[in-house]
């Protein structure tokens, strides 16, 4: 009797230990399958997607709340962070002509609520050419144009140069990049802009500050966190990247280094004197619909006039930016423009359901800004 006593009570020792250990295993995968998904944060990229389709962008931080995940195993470690992949190079894509229904972006700046208004520069750059070497911007491939969709929307201006041309910062500043984008895409594709240096600003007036870029370098003089001055060699002229001959690429950007910030570079540089020595005048403008939204203009005669029944001096040719992303943004909202023009009264036609013309006064040193509505 006592032996079956005893065994009775080993069985069901037995019996209470598997069930306990039952229970523990059963307890550990529950506990794994309901352990939460650990959310990797995510580094920052050097291309916010959807933003190379014309030009450069330099690292930017991720957008909020922008996270890989990654299952988690019984004893999860702390993720490091996920190295960013480098984008893969796209070809070059022209951006369509905008319609007429596209609005000015958010955050452009009201300077003017009259139809004209003569505005100082606020912020007056020198050319970024040294000297002996050709400061006039290169009128055929003007900012925000694309040589109707034959080339890419463009976000600086050219200064044809022959390689070697001593190449100078257009204000005091400090150097945030300087290198090549082999390897990593900062515009359309990788080697867009060859060896290039950007350099951030701090602009009397301004909160925000103000970036330059200059590409397709044949040499770089500069290393990242370098101070530079205004006029002091940063570079020579060179073809590198996308250049299909000798010139600097020349871009301005506004509030942030990014490549859609891109603003017109002929409304910042100092104008250049004129045959009397006087300086030269900056003309912009925007047209607008009845409803208040651009019109794009693909063509837009600039005449500079020399009297009653007089023919023209000289005659212009612009259009409006062709990517609706580069129009109406601060601190001018101009769909187009142009630098450099001697003082004097200026006459602007276009065609839009009928011939238009504005006769507007160009005044050296100064930005002459014009707000044209139609059906008014």
């Amino acid at each position: 009797m006592m032996k079956h006593i005893r065994l009775l009570q080993t069985l069901g020792g037995l019996l209470v230990l598997a069930s306990l250990l039952s229970c523990s295993l059963v307890n550990r995968l529950v506990e794994t399958a309901l352990q939460p998904t650990i959310e990797a944060p995510v580094s920052a990229t050097e291309c916010p997607p959807g933003a190379i389709q014309d030009g450069t962008c330099v690292p930017t931080q991720p957008a909020a709340g922008a996270t890989l995940q990654a299952q988690s195993t019984l004893q999860p470690s702390t993720p490091a962070p996920v190295e960013p992949t480098p984008t893969e190079p796209q070809p070059p894509m022209a951006s369509p002509l905008p319609s007429a229904s596209l609005e000015p972006l958010q955050g452009a700046v009201t300077t003017c609520a009259e139809e004209v208004c003569v505005l100082p520069m606020p912020f007056p750059l020198v050319r970024p050419i040294g000297p002996g070497g050709r400061v006039e911007i290169d009128p055929s491939y003007r900012f925000g144009t694309s040589n109707r969709g034959k080339r890419d929307v463009h976000h600086g201006v050219e200064f044809l140069n022959s390689t070697g041309t001593s190449v100078v910062a257009v204000a005091d500043g400090v150097v945030v990049f300087a290198g090549d984008d082999l390897r990593r895409q900062y515009g359309l594709y990788r080697n867009f802009y060859g060896n290039f240096i950007v350099i951030q600003h701090q602009m009397p007036g301004f909160d925000e500050p103000l970036y330059t870029l200059y590409a397709h370098l044949s040499e770089m003089d500069v290393e990242e966190g370098e101070l530079v001055k205004a006029g002091q060699q940063i570079g020579k002229v060179g073809r590198t990247g996308a250049a299909t001959g000798s010139h600097l690429h020349f871009e301005v950007r506004f509030g942030e280094n990014e490549y859609f910030a891109a603003r017109n570079p002929e409304l910042w540089l100092a104008p250049l004197p004129d045959d009397q020595g006087e300086p030269r005048g900056i003309l912009a403008g925007i047209i607008l619909n009845p409803a208040g939204k651009p019109v794009p203009l693909p063509n837009i005669v600039l005449e500079r006039l020399t009297g009653p029944g007089l023919p023209a001096q000289d005659t212009i040719y612009l259009s409006t930016y062709d990517d609706h992303r580069l129009i109406g943004k601060d601190p001018w909202g101009e769909s187009f423009a142009s630098g450099d023009l001697p003082a004097g009264e200026y006459q602007i036609t276009f065609i839009k359901g009928g011939i238009h013309t504005r006769i507007v006064e160009v005044v050296p040193g100064q930005i002459t800004l014009v707000t044209i509505r139609l059906g008014q």
